[in-house]
């Protein structure tokens, strides 16, 4: 099954922005944060994506953003290594993947992220998760440039 997309809220420099709906978390076949380079706005990488997990649950439940290279499903899937040219030119591109507990009844703020570590096929930003219980995530997009 396809990675379910998740929609940043774009953040704009000196005013307010509504906090947006929550994403549905995907423990069975994971989200993915797509990143557009030709949008309005443009999305040059997971460097300009922040996290925010909540946890309502009673139990600790983890977020794993997926390093570069990660070809495996949902899951506990192991990367398989690293393509190139991450494997040889982007130093934190063989890091592997980022697992964030969220222990139960707190909130963690996850990112920015470092564009070589965890960029993924077509640009995009994909996160696993160890349960969806009670998880509610929302995606926030720095801006690239002040206008």
């Amino acid at each position: 099954m396809a990675r379910t997309a998740l929609t940043p809220v774009q953040l704009a420099y000196d005013a307010g922005i509504a906090q947006g709906a929550t994403g549905t978390v995907d423990a069975t076949n994971g989200n993915v944060v797509a990143l557009n380079v030709a949008g309005s706005p443009a999305t040059f990488g997971p460097f300009q994506v922040v996290l925010v997990v909540t946890n309502a649950d009673t139990a600790s439940h983890s977020v794993i953003v997926r390093g570069a290279g990660y070809t495996g499903a949902a899951n506990g899937a192991v990367n398989s290594g690293i393509p190139a040219p991450a494997n040889t030119v982007f130093t934190q591109g063989t890091l592997g993947d980022l697992s964030v507990a969220v222990a139960a009844s707190t909130t963690q703020v996850i990112g920015p992220f470092t564009t070589d570590r965890f960029i993924n096929t077509g640009g995009a930003l994909w996160l696993d998760w160890t349960a969806a219980t009670s998880m509610s995530v929302w995606v926030y997009q720095i801006p690239v440039t002040v206008s």
